[in-house]
């Protein structure tokens, strides 16, 4: 369900601009949880492409240095299990997890969660995207939960949320908007 938006998260998010929220446990350093709304303008299709396409993150993620997808499956009613294992460079230190995500299509939803098959840097980690097309564009929600175990200093976890965390979310909306006008531009009758 997409978060109740402020006014100023209203005119932030018509602006073009990522309204982020954070909750960070003071307590339990490097645990948070987070959410992101963007509009991003393009088709839904191409939103679902960008999300998806887990290969390209590396690139599109400069603190993430390497994906591999070890599991793609159709199931049950429509739903796709897709399993990848991540590994970023945090400061000097790599950082391997593994999620377990699974695509609702007809719910327009991708959750995801530990692989607790796999060896984890991290002791929970949990999120989804939601997709809300709407008549020009698309809302984009993202939510995530993050304990890391890790005790970690505040310029490391400003670091994960302010840049990476916002730098991942944006990229998102580039390349889906990338594709759609990549898309229109080929389903435009040359010129004589």
């Amino acid at each position: 369900m997409m978060p109740v938006l402020t006014a100023l998260e209203t005119k932030q998010l018509e602006r073009g601009r990522l309204v982020l929220r954070e909750a960070v446990d003071e307590l339990a350093m490097g645990s948070g949880a987070f959410t992101g709304v963007l509009l991003v303008e393009s088709e839904e299709g191409h939103v679902w492409d960008a999300i998806l396409d887990f290969q390209s993150l590396p690139e599109r993620t400069p603190m993430l240095q390497k994906v591999d997808i070890y599991r793609d499956e159709e199931q049950a009613g429509g739903q796709r299990a897709i399993s990848v294992a991540y590994e970023m460079r945090v400061v000097s230190r790599t950082v391997r997890y593994a999620l377990a995500h699974t695509l609702s299509p007809d719910d327009r939803h991708l959750a995801w969660s530990l692989d607790v098959q796999r060896k984890q840097d991290f002791e929970d980690l949990e999120g989804s995207f939601t997709v809300f097309p709407r008549e020009k564009g698309c809302l984009l929600l993202y939510t995530t939960r993050v304990r890391t175990g890790i005790p970690m200093p505040d310029w490391v976890q400003d670091l994960l949320t302010k840049r990476a965390l916002r730098g991942f979310l944006r990229s998102i909306k580039s390349e889906a908007q990338r594709r759609s006008e990549a898309a229109s531009r080929s389903a435009k009758p040359a010129a004589r």
